[in-house]
C-alpha cells in the first residue's frame, strides 16, 4: 500500500504539467486571429449598402436644435438638487430620456 501511494505522488506532478500544457496550447490556438475571421468581418462591412441619411421616424428633425444655454435651466436645477446627495463636480450631462424625442 505504501508503494502505491509513493508511485501516485510521483505521477501527480506529471499529469498536472501536461494538463496545463495542453490547455495553454488550446487557448493560444483559440485566441489567435485567423484570416477567415478577418475576411468575414471585411465582407460584413462591404455588404452594408443602406443609406445613412434616412430618418427612423417620418417627422424626425434633420439635426439637433439648441433652444437654451448648455446646461439648460432645468438641468442646472436638477444638478443643484442632486448636489445635496452626491458630489456633482464631475457631472457633464443631465437628460430626461422619457421626455426626449429621437436621440
Amino acid at each position: 500500500m505504501a508503494s502505491l501511494l509513493r508511485s501516485t505522488s510521483q505521477i501527480r506532478p506529471l499529469v498536472s504539467q501536461n494538463t496545463f500544457r495542453i490547455t495553454y496550447i488550446q487557448t493560444a490556438r483559440l485566441t489567435a486571429p485567423s484570416q477567415s475571421k478577418k475576411a468575414t468581418a471585411a465582407a460584413a462591412v462591404a455588404s452594408d449598402n443602406e443609406p445613412l441619411n434616412q430618418a427612423f421616424f417620418p417627422d424626425e428633425p434633420a439635426g439637433p436644435t439648441v433652444k437654451t444655454s448648455i446646461p439648460g435651466p432645468k438641468s442646472v436645477e436638477a444638478i443643484r438638487r442632486l448636489n445635496n446627495v452626491f458630489d456633482t463636480r464631475s457631472l457633464n450631462m443631465m437628460a430626461n430620456y422619457q421626455n426626449s424625442y429621437g436621440n
